[in-house]
């Protein structure tokens, strides 16, 4: 187990190539052929044997190997244990003053790191001390613009409420505007239709009016033609001048007189008297 070498199998290389290079020369043209048949089968089983030989020689040194390593782990695990705890203490008391460097790194970096922290404003609060000097050098960088990017999407936020405030509010402004100017022009166009319906009902009225006074000068010019021609026809009435002439009527006199004429009747008034009492 002590001489373990590789090269202790045989045969070698060379030995099996030539053997097998001897195997390749038969060949079986005719499968009825016995006496190649026969070498055939006695070249094969060689063949197996020297397989089996070299088999058999390989295990029994995989088992010396396995043995040998078996012994060999033990002996390491035998030296191993008797100096890795001691090996595992000083590693140890290295970790801890390469924890104590870090931490009085860290430490003189508190009061840039707070700074910058404060300076994002973003209505959190700020990280313990305990919790800063957990952060190494890209630790912190990677806090740091976590909490700048969520500042930033929460002020693009409250920026596009307002927008949207503004927007609201622009609107309803505008609506507002809108309204107020349709009321206006319906007021307006009222009232225009009212000034309009007025004078045209001043305009209805003053032609009425017109008409009015166009048909009472047509209806009295009328009534003089008429007068005038039954004046005219009761002045040459001998019997109508005998009347006025009977009770004392005529042009000197015309003035205390009174005459009402209907289609049927002259009444002949006379003025006796005045009496002034003041």
């Amino acid at each position: 187990m002590e001489n373990l070498n590789i090269e202790a199998f045989n045969p070698t290389k060379a030995e099996l190539a030539r053997l097998v290079e001897t195997t390749k020369k038969l060949e079986l043209p005719d499968p009825f052929d016995v006496e190649q048949l026969v070498k055939i089968g006695d070249a094969r089983k060689d063949l197996k044997k020297t397989r089996v030989t070299i088999e058999k020689t390989g295990k029994a040194m995989r088992d010396d190997a396995n043995k040998f390593a078996k012994a060999v782990i033990a002996k390491e695990h035998e030296l191993i244990d008797i100096i890795e705890p001691e090996e595992i203490r000083l590693e140890k008391l290295e970790e801890f003053a390469a924890m104590a460097k870090t931490k009085r790194e860290r430490e003189a970096l508190l009061p840039e790191r707070k700074r910058r922290i404060e300076a994002i404003k973003d209505g959190r609060p700020l990280p313990t001390d305990e919790e800063l000097l957990e952060y190494d050098g890209p630790m912190f960088e990677g806090y740091y613009n976590t909490r700048v990017y969520d500042r930033n999407q929460k002020q693009e936020r409250e920026l596009a409420a307002e927008r949207e405030k503004l927007d609201a509010e622009r609107r309803e402004a505008d609506r507002k505007r809108e309204l107020a100017e349709a009321e206006e022009r319906g007021r307006r166009e009222a009232q225009e239709r009212h000034e309009r319906a007025e004078r045209e009902a001043e305009e209805r009225r003053q032609r009425e009016e017109t008409e009015r006074a166009e048909r009472a000068e047509r209806d009295r010019l009328a009534q003089e033609a008429r007068e005038r021609a039954e004046r005219e026809a009761l002045e040459a009435d001998e019997k109508y001048q005998a009347f006025l002439k009977e009770f004392g009527w005529t042009e000197e006199t015309a003035g205390l007189y009174r005459i009402e004429r209907t289609e049927t009747h002259v009444a002949l008034y006379k003025h006796v008297a005045t009496l002034r009492l003041k």
